[in-house]
């Protein structure tokens, strides 16, 4: 029975000449029932223009927005959906880690992400540091 998960929308926008879209095999392999879930691929080459469009025909309760080349974990959204039993929780969101076989100047792009010189206590957005808390970023 699925009537207790909230639908989820999965927004991914693309570049129109993209054939194989990394984002989209992740999405399918998230760890949720898929009669409650629907991807929806914009395809355009201004990304924010793509996700709002997306959203006008997201029947999702939740959006889960993800970038073409994203590969998160399978558990993402089910520890993600828990967050919002509470009234007060309008955004969830998680580091966003760079895989370690990424090109030497996204690790370098990474770490300097990662660095509380660079970025304070926004670095946390691209680093895994402590439990999940409220943020007023």
């Amino acid at each position: 029975m699925t009537d207790n998960f909230p639908r989820i929308t999965v927004i991914i926008p693309a570049r129109p000449g993209d054939s194989e879209v990394l984002a989209v095999a992740a999405a399918r392999a998230l760890d949720y029932p898929a009669d409650r879930m629907e991807i929806l691929l914009a395809r355009g080459k201004q990304p924010s223009v793509q996700r709002n469009a997306a959203l006008q025909s997201a029947t999702g309760e939740i959006i889960y927005f993800l970038d073409d080349d994203a590969l998160p974990l399978p558990e993402n959204v089910r520890r993600a959906v828990v967050h919002f039993q509470e009234a007060k929780v309008a955004m969830v969101g998680g580091p966003n880690l760079c895989p370690a076989d990424a090109p030497p100047l996204e690790q370098v792009f990474a770490l300097v992400l990662s660095s509380w010189i660079a970025l304070g206590p926004s670095r946390a957005r691209y680093s895994k540091i402590g439990i999940a808390r409220p943020s007023g970023e």
